[in-house]
C-alpha cells in the first residue's frame, strides 16, 4: 500500500466529528456543510491567530490528500514542516525526501511516525486534537506567567505561585483541560476562551514553540534513523535467540526517545524566533509541557496501574525525559548535538557557540521555576482527583484499555 492510501485507511477507521473536505464543500461527519466562517471560527481557536486564516481557502483545497483530512490541522502541520526543514537545512542535514504527513483521531495527545518500509517512505501522524490541547496549555501558561515578555529573569517561581493562587480562574482551566482531555477523551469539549490582546503574541509563541518541538521529535527520529535501527537491532536479536529480547528493546527504544528529545529540542530552538530573550521561549513551552503530563501522568496513576505513555516499555516517563534533558543543556546544548549528530558545520559551530555558556545556567533555572509552579498546580489538583476517584468517577475508555 502506498503512503498516502495508508493514510487514508486509517483516517477513514479513526474519524469522529472531524471536519473534512469533499469535492468542493466542507463538512462535519460528512454529512452536515458547514459555513466558512464556523471554519474560520475554529482555526482561531486552534490559534492561528498570527496568520490570515482567510488564506486557508485558497490553498487547502488544492493540497489536501485525503478526504478525510482536518484542513486546519493540515494546514498547521504543513507549516510547522517547513519550518522544522528550513531549521535542519540551517544544521546542513536534512531528510531529502520530505515525510507524509497527516492527522488522525484516536484521542491521545500524540503524534508517531509509520514507517512504509515497502515505499521507502515516513509517514507522520499527529493526533488532531493535539493543536488545541497544545493553544489551551499556552494559553494556561501565558496566564501563570507574570510578564507578556519572557526573559531569563521573568520567570520567577514566587511570581507564578502568586499568580496561581490571586486569580482563581487559572486552577478552574487547568481543571477543566484535565477533566476534558482525562475524563470525556476529547480536549476539544474544553471551555473556549480567548487572553487579553496584551498576552496574544506572547501566547502565539509559546504555542509555536510546543508545537515545534512535538514535530521535531519525530523529524529527529527519522534524522537519526531510529526506526531502522531498531529492525536492525532485532534481527541481530533474533538471530542470537536471547531470553531479554524485549527488555535490551525496551532500553534502545528509551535512548533513542531521549535522543530524539535532545535533538528535536535543538531544531525546535532553531526554528522558532531566535532574536534576543525570544531564544528562552522554547525552553518555557517545552518544559512547562513536559511537568504538565507529568502531573496527567501522576493523575493516571490515581485511577489505576497505568502510564500516560501508550507503551512504557518504549517511552520513558515525562519526569525523566525533562530531567535528561537538563542534564543535556548543563553539558551544553551545542556539544551534545555534535555529539549525537556530528553533522553540524563549523561555520554554525562558531555563530551559536555561545548557546552553551550565556543561556544553560538560565535556561535550568528557568525549568526549575516553571516545575515549581505545576507542582503547587499539582498540590491544588491532586486532592479534587482523589475524590472524584472515591466517587467511581472514572477516566475514559482510551485510558482504561491501557491501564489495564
Amino acid at each position: 500500500m502506498d503512503s498516502l492510501s495508508f493514510i487514508k485507511s486509517i483516517q477513514k477507521r479513526d474519524n469522529t466529528s472531524f471536519i473534512m473536505y469533499k469535492e468542493g464543500k466542507y463538512s462535519l461527519d460528512g454529512i452536515n456543510t458547514i459555513t466558512q466562517m464556523e471554519i474560520l471560527q475554529k482555526c482561531k481557536r486552534l490559534g492561528m491567530i498570527h496568520s490570515d486564516v482567510e488564506h486557508l481557502f485558497k490553498v487547502l483545497p488544492k493540497t489536501l490528500h485525503s478526504e478525510y483530512e482536518d484542513p486546519n490541522g493540515y494546514y498547521l502541520l504543513t507549516d510547522l514542516l517547513e519550518s522544522v526543514e528550513g531549521a535542519a537545512k540551517i544544521m546542513s542535514h536534512y531528510i531529502p525526501k520530505k515525510p507524509f504527513i497527516g492527522t488522525q483521531a484516536r484521542g491521545k495527545i500524540s503524534a508517531r511516525i509509520i514507517p512504509n518500509h515497502l515505499a521507502k517512505e515516513n509517514i507522520i501522524l499527529f493526533e488532531r486534537e493535539l493543536f488545541v490541547f497544545v493553544n489551551l496549555l499556552s494559553k494556561i501558561l501565558c496566564e501563570i506567567l507574570p510578564n507578556e515578555v519572557i526573559s531569563a529573569d521573568s520567570i520567577n517561581c514566587i511570581e507564578m505561585v502568586k499568580s496561581i493562587d490571586e486569580n482563581p480562574q487559572i486552577l478552574k482551566r487547568v481543571w477543566d483541560l484535565l477533566s476534558a482531555y482525562i475524563f470525556e477523551g476529547h480536549v476539544s469539549l474544553s471551555y473556549p476562551y480567548i487572553l487579553s490582546k496584551n498576552k496574544l503574541q506572547l501566547q502565539y509563541q509559546l504555542t509555536r514553540s510546543i508545537e515545534l518541538f512535538i514535530l521535531s521529535h519525530e523529524y529527529a527520529h527519522l534524522l537519526l534513523k531510529h526506526s531502522q535501527s531498531l529492525q536492525d537491532i532485532k534481527g541481530v536479536l533474533n538471530k542470537e535467540n536471547r531470553m531479554d529480547t524485549q527488555k535490551l528493546l525496551s532500553r534502545f527504544h528509551q535512548k533513542f526517545e531521549y535522543q530524539a528529545d535532545e535533538t528535536g529540542l535543538m531544531i525546535a530552538h532553531l526554528a522558532i524566533n531566535d532574536k534576543g530573550d525570544a531564544k528562552y521561549t522554547t525552553f518555557v513551552g517545552v518544559f512547562f509541557y513536559f511537568a504538565f503530563f507529568e502531573m496527567i501522568e501522576k493523575i493516571l496513576r490515581i485511577f489505576g496501574e497505568g502510564s500516560y505513555s501508550c507503551n512504557i516499555d518504549t517511552h520513558p516517563s515525562f519526569s525523566s525525559r525533562s530531567k535528561k534533558l537538563s542534564k543535556v543543556i548543563n553539558k551544553g546544548v551545542l556539544e551534545e548535538m555534535n555529539q549525537s549528530l556530528r553533522f553540524l558545520n563549523s561555520s554554525f559551530s562558531n555563530v551559536d557557540k555561545k548557546l552553551t555558556t550565556k543561556y544553560g545556567n538560565d535556561v535550568i533555572k528557568i525549568k526549575n521555576h516553571i516545575e515549581i509552579a505545576v507542582q503547587h498546580l499539582w498540590m491544588q489538583i491532586k486532592p479534587k482527583m482523589h475524590k472524584a476517584n472515591r466517587q467511581g468517577i472514572e477516566v475514559n475508555q482510551m485510558w482504561r484499555d491501557n491501564i489495564k
